[in-house]
């Protein structure tokens, strides 16, 4: 698994460029969405292909929402780490 993949137990969120795909196992592409970051530092989501969504999904896309948030966090505390490191 990359490591732009998200595996949860029916299903896979994978960033492929500057899109998530959600795919169930059993369902096929489920929802895939176009990713930007805003000025403020938020995520804004762009449907591109939404299938039949169903409430498990709505839930794992919350969470994977919240894992997107914290793996930006933890760049952005990475970069200012680095960035000090340098400074005269």
């Amino acid at each position: 698994m990359t490591p732009h993949t998200r595996r949860f137990k029916r299903a896979t969120l994978e960033k492929q460029g500057r899109e998530l795909v959600f795919t169930h196992d059993e369902r096929g592409e489920i929802f895939r969405v176009a990713v930007n970051r805003k000025q403020s530092g938020e995520l804004e989501y762009s449907p591109i292909n939404i299938g039949t969504v169903e409430r498990e999904d709505l839930m794992l896309w919350q969470k994977a929402d919240r894992i997107l948030q914290q793996i930006i966090e933890e760049q952005q505390q990475q970069s200012i780490r680095q960035n000090k490191g340098f400074s005269l």
